[in-house]
């Protein structure tokens, strides 16, 4: 498995992932660019800029799961 698809796969498993913990965690430099790379394969990344911090936080918003009708949650 490469970097990217190491990224790819946190990413869909609902990870929240930062440069540093992208880095510490995957040995990846450019998240940003791995991202980017994300969005043009049609996969909805979602960021924010993390308050007082020069960088983005990345995630994929995943769908609640739908339960059949008459069942709560």
């Amino acid at each position: 498995m490469t970097k990217k698809d190491a990224i790819r796969t946190a990413l869909l498993a609902g990870e929240v992932l930062t440069p540093l913990v992208a880095l510490n965690k995957y040995r990846c430099l450019s998240l940003s660019q791995r991202v980017g790379d994300f969005i043009k394969e049609g996969i909805q990344v979602k960021s924010e800029k993390v308050e007082g911090q020069p960088y983005h936080r990345y995630w994929v918003k995943t769908e609640p799961e739908q339960l059949p009708l008459g069942l709560a949650a």
